[in-house]
């Protein structure tokens, strides 16, 4: 549990600190940059549903698949423990814009999203009735942060 805070807490500060640049990051294309571009204009507002990876429902590792696909044809697996596994991701505690958030056990993530910028530094699917979109982790930050390496 210590661990989980301290996680979370020196990630915020890195966004605090400035590390998390959106506009200098927007200036450089990454497959990151892509996907979540691709993300904001196909998933925005459509419903959350648990397995859902489009086009109608998304759920957060489905709307990251999704994006992934779609912008740079990096083929993500449907799951966050397995995103983690999959040898695509490499931890980072230098996120920028595109990159992936995770929340949960770092070894066991059970939900992701995109970074954006601060302070509505996360794009993706949340499980509470709501469609696809912005929200703030100010009440729930992440535990890690991913680039994604094909």
């Amino acid at each position: 549990m210590l661990r989980h805070a301290l996680t979370s807490l020196a990630a915020l500060a890195c966004l605090a600190a400035g590390l998390l640049s959106a506009a200098a990051a927007q200036a450089t294309t990454t497959p990151g940059n892509a996907a979540l571009d691709w993300a904001e204009t196909h998933t925005t507002g459509h419903p959350f549903a648990f397995g859902g990876a489009g086009p109608i429902t998304y759920d957060c590792s489905g709307a990251v698949m999704a994006a992934y696909a779609h912008a740079d044809g990096i083929m993500l697996p449907h799951n966050t423990v397995a995103m983690v596994d999959s040898g695509l991701l490499v931890r980072t505690t230098h996120p920028q814009r595109g990159d992936i958030a995770m929340w949960g056990p770092v070894d066991a993530p059970s939900h992701a999203g995109f970074v954006t910028g601060w302070p509505d530094i996360a794009f993706g699917a949340e499980n509470i009735g709501i469609r696809v979109g912005w929200y703030s982790w100010q009440y729930w930050p992440p535990t890690a942060f991913y680039t994604v390496h094909p």
